[in-house]
């Protein structure tokens, strides 16, 4: 696509009273449509505005607004401006979009020259006779015109309501010589990320990069960037599709189309002949300098094609611009593009408009199908071209036809066919090992932890986390926190392929529905060909023959678990996961088993119902097993095949006494017996584990001795609650203790100085272990430590020097009742938990060295604090001479009845409505900073959970922002409590005009708000104008 030689110099004029509104209304409109890269004449300077150049700028202007002020008509220029406007739309009608905008007069007033306007044409006439005859009727023409009415669109509202102009003004402006197809939601805000704006006028060349999975807009995006951006450049060439023209026609065609659009304006170049790629390289740097020139390059596959189209930043000009879209995130930073966006599903209310427009035309689906719009909705997730492909296919069908259509949505359709062959592309570019761990994830492993699927798939690290990155670059997957994650079309896609193996489920490489693996094992059908097996055994009865795997002799991964439990790597709440599980489990077993593929790598049987392993089973792969909840009595009696064993978590096994022998187990580096309720004995040699890194004994309430276990060099997760027979270890290892023991009582108060040599620990859990005396020590010696967990003991002092743990981050005490004092803690510390600490004297010095983060500080029910005014002390970290702002989110629960003065406004009750200053969009907003005062309410009723919502509304009810804090652990508040809560500010805070509700709701818990402040965070050069204001 070449530029035309007759191209508009302006996106937007406007004609406004520069005295009227210039520095509140137009600065702001000015600003914005600059910071979008949308380029207005005069740019709200005055200077450049006359007669002469103001025509000229309207002649080749594409959208045209016209602000009609209080004294709008009083100008002579903007009338004679006015009339050209109309002219021009008379004339060329199809080029010209003119918009009024009412700002603070009605239409009827320009419209029928009442007030202000009829005093400025009345002077008028005194001079101009026969011009007011036509700005009259300019006037009248402009007052019916549609456009926007200030106070009737959003009541007056300023921000909102150039939120609203801007966005037309773009959809507008990407309907250009690129089609842009036929729907635009979403396009304004994805644009909106990249701040085109720094690319117009650079005197730079600059790339951009736009990735994301087939179908979720990438090229939708780059027409709207080119049709928005083309006008600033003097040559542009826009190249659809790059991957599919050059496997049809060839790299030296697609060379020859950019030279054409960009050296001829579009006439093609009938001599230029270009023999071989490299040639065309050779021409293109040659020919490409002499002009800025703006190229996009649509869906680029491979490293050939970028080299051959748009190789190195130095064939252009200065100025340039080059957009290139790809599925491939590594292939645009190998070639260092400069700004990456990765292209996001679109939002709930995005995706129900683009779904709407398909399947209803647009308009509110009737009451009937909203249940079925709303599972379409979320199995779809934001995908553009699936809300298309499958809201076209609805169109204008019976309920019936939508309820059989979702049921398919699930297996296959006409619809996901074409979906699966545009995200199969990403797919088809993969090596086999690459397709093969995306195979296991869409089978088996979304949602699980990274370094889990690692342990399970037996590759080495660094090959593992390259072929991650490469089904991340390829938006296949991604990363969220340190969970694998994928969309649900892409699964189903991976989950496609599997199907296509076989049409006998038998023969396929895996098995996850429980259709198919039931009837597998009921009828004894398995074959060689199947390597991974998963089963949730709340989803249906079962009756596990043991006879059913002997045919399964290629298994690798054998899952079978416990749907309702959740995720089988969580291991809190023991007590409500065994009953949880006595509940829920309907599975049972006949026979006995004699076979185990010897090829397993996970052996994770949630409920195994037998009471030991094959004695045929001599698993060499095996790196993760995992027989929670099971009746297993012995793992094994001599460790044949478990040498590659990793994990192993034996959680719940009831008929556990004692653990197997570990010495030829040397490389398990997690050991979880949890809730092993009759485990009394822990094989000796768990000692020689040089490779353990976690270590998790809770609720083992019948376990009396843990051998020596100081030599456990990487030791970093020890979890001993609820250990409250443990004896002391002076036995094991007196020479060690000797020095450590000071006034330590109670069952485990050998436990920790038996620790202090372990410096690579950094989790240790010591509640309701029965810790008891006057001090705790010993503790400054554990230099990796981040969590410390010591709940629930009656201690009375820490005299540990907390300060020198420069890597601690948490620390709980929960309900320490006896501990009276804290020591000084490091600046690290962003969670303490000290909640019905009842006799503490005084609140820890915090640091004000914080360095952000999320902060939750609870001493709920501290009630000699407050006695001893530490609560004062405290807050002043935080609120006038500290630095909140610096955290992304900070909790803080204290005793007390008073909000601080630094909350500027404060009222009774839960709900308070805060008038913001006018413009406070542009006073650098940092976030928002509450206070609410809790009292108790004498009801009768003890909860058993507690829960504090916060939410922030604008005056139409949109959601701003919202937070809810949840404690598990008796709720009961005992006196009135102060819960301080700040939270940075996010993109919704825009949906705020000038004005905000901030309410608060308890839940769960005999308690109400008494009494609430809220108060704006800013920079400090913006806090004295926003106190002014206000």
């Amino acid at each position: 696509m070449a530029l035309s030689s007759r191209q508009q110099a302006y996106d937007v004029f406007v004609s406004f009273r520069y005295e009227d509104i210039s520095k509140t209304f137009m600065d702001h409109l000015f600003s914005d449509l600059k910071r979008k890269g949308i380029h207005a004449y005069g740019d709200n300077n005055q200077l450049t505005r006359g007669e002469e150049s103001s025509f000229e700028a309207i002649e080749h202007s594409r959208v045209i607004l016209v602000i009609f002020s209080h004294n709008y008509a009083s100008s002579t220029l903007c009338l004679k401006e006015l009339v050209k406007i109309l002219e021009c739309k008379k004339s060329e009608n199809d080029k010209y979009e003119v918009w009024p905008i009412f700002y603070d007069v009605t239409p009827a007033v320009v419209r029928n020259q009442r007030g202000s306007y009829e005093e400025a044409i009345m002077i008028h006439e005194a001079s101009n006779e026969k011009e007011v005859i036509k700005w009259k009727k300019a006037l009248t023409s402009a007052g019916n015109l549609s456009g926007w009415d200030l106070q009737n669109t959003t009541n007056g509202y300023e921000s909102k309501f150039i939120d609203i102009i801007l966005k037309e003004i773009f959809n507008k402006l990407i309907d250009g010589p690129i089609p842009s197809g036929d729907s635009l939601v979403g396009l304004y805000a994805r644009a909106e990320q990249m701040n085109l704006s720094q690319f117009a006028g650079s005197d730079k060349v600059h790339t951009i990069g736009i990735c994301g999975i087939g179908g979720i807009g990438k090229t939708s995006v780059a027409k709207a960037i080119y049709n928005l951006m083309y006008k600033h450049f003097e040559a542009c060439s826009f190249c659809e599709d790059v991957n599919d023209v050059v496997n049809r026609n060839g790299l030296v065609y697609l060379q020859t189309k950019l030279l054409d659009d960009i050296l001829k304006d579009g006439d093609p170049l009938t001599d230029l002949k270009i023999p071989s790629v490299g040639e065309g390289v050779c021409i293109m740097k040659r020919r490409m300098k002499g002009k800025k020139i703006f190229i996009v390059l649509d869906d680029v596959d491979n490293q050939n094609q970028f080299e051959a189209l748009a190789g190195n930043p130095d064939w252009f000009n200065p100025g340039s611009l080059i957009v290139v879209t790809s599925r491939d995130r590594q292939l645009l930073k190998a070639n260092h593009v400069e700004h990456v966006y990765e292209i996001d599903p679109l939002n709930d209310d995005e995706a129900r408009e683009l779904f709407n427009k398909y399947a209803f035309k647009g308009e509110h689906p009737p009451d009937e199908f909203i249940e079925c719009t709303n599972g379409i909705l979320d199995y779809v997730n934001g995908h553009p071209l699936a809300l298309k492909t499958i809201g076209s296919s609805l169109f204008n069908k019976t309920l019936h036809e939508w309820e059989r259509e979702i049921d398919n949505l699930q297996h296959s359709s006409n619809a996901l066919i074409l979906i699966h062959q545009v995200l199969r592309v990403s797919y088809n570019g993969l090596d086999a090992d690459q397709k093969n761990i995306f195979l296991d994830i869409a089978c088996f492993f979304r949602g699980e932890k990274k370094d889990y699927v690692l342990k399970i798939l037996d590759v080495c690290e660094s090959s593992f986390s390259t072929n991650l990155r490469v089904l991340v670059d390829k938006s296949l997957i991604s990363i969220c926190g340190d969970r694998i994650q994928m969309h649900n079309l892409v699964q189903q896609m991976g989950r496609q392929i599997i199907r296509e193996e076989s049409e006998e489920p038998a023969k396929q490489s895996r098995l996850w529905s429980p259709t198919d693996v039931l009837d597998v094992l009921k009828n004894n059908k398995g074959t060689e060909f199947v390597k991974g097996l998963a089963l949730d055994l709340s989803s249906s009865k079962v009756n596990i023959d043991g006879q059913s795997f002997k045919k399964l002799k290629n298994l690798r991964l054998l899952h079978i678990y416990n749907g309702a439990l959740g995720s089988f790597r969580d291991t809190n709440g023991v007590k409500c996961r065994s009953e949880l599980w006595k509940e829920t489990n309907m599975s049972a077993a006949s026979g006995k088993l004699e076979f185990l593929s010897n090829e397993l790598q996970l052996l994770c049987w949630h409920g195994y119902p037998f009471q030991h392993l094959p004695s045929s089973f001599c698993p060499e792969s095996l790196l993760v097993l995992d027989l929670s909840f099971s009746c297993i009595k012995q793992v094994w009696s001599r460790s044949k095949g478990f040498k590659t064993l990793t994990l192993l978590n034996l959680s719940h096994c009831h008929n556990l006494r004692k653990t197997p022998d570990f010495t030829e187990t040397p490389n398990i580096k997690e050991l979880i017996l949890d809730g092993c309720e009759n485990l009394v004995k822990v094989h000796p040699s768990i000692g020689t584990l040089k490779t353990l890194i976690i270590l998790s004994l809770k609720n083992c309430k019948n376990l009396k001795i843990l051998p020596n276990i100081t030599k456990l060099e990487s030791l970093e997760n020890l979890n001993l609650f609820g250990c409250s027979k443990i004896k002391n270890l002076v036995k094991s290892h007196p020479l060690q203790l000797s020095s450590f023991i000071r006034k330590l009582h109670g069952p485990v108060a050998s436990v920790l100085p038996s620790l202090s040599t372990l410096g690579s620990l950094r989790v240790l859990n010591v509640s309701h272990c029965n810790l008891s005396g006057a001090s705790v020590r010993s503790l400054e010696t554990l230099c990796s430590l981040e969590e410390l967990d010591m709940s629930v003991n009656d201690f009375t002092s820490i005299n540990a020097n907390l300060s020198r743990l420069s890597r601690l981050s948490c620390l709980r005490l929960m309900g320490c009742k006896k501990l009276q004092f804290l020591p000084n803690l490091p600046s690290s510390i962003l969670n303490l938990d000290a909640q019905r600490c009842i006799s503490l004297q005084e609140l820890p010095k915090l640091s004000t060295e914080y360095s952000g983060g999320n902060a939750v500080f609870d001493f709920k029910n501290c009630l000699k604090a407050v006695e001893n005014r530490a609560v004062e002390s405290l807050l002043t970290v935080f609120l006038p001479q500290g630095r909140i702002d610096i955290f992304e989110e900070v909790n803080i629960f204290l005793p007390g009845s008073s909000i601080p003065g630094w909350f500027g406004n404060q009222r009774d009750g839960d709900t308070i409505t805060m008038e913001l200053p006018p413009h406070w969009h542009y006073k650098k907003l940092k976030g928002l900073a509450t206070c609410v005062v809790i009292t108790p309410e004498n009801t009768g009723n003890r909860s058993t959970y507690f829960e504090i919502s916060c939410s922030v509304k604008n005056l139409h009810g949109d959601l701003v922002s919202d937070v809810c804090l949840l404690s598990t652990d008796d709720p009961n508040i005992e006196s009135d409590q102060i819960w301080v809560w700040y939270k940075r500010s996010d993109p919704r805070w825009m949906k705020v005009d000038d004005r905000v509700m901030v309410s608060f709701k308890c839940v769960g818990i005999n308690c109400k708000v008494k009494r609430c402040g809220v108060r704006l965070v800013v920079e400090d050069k913006a806090a004295v104008a926003i106190e002014d204001e206000q």
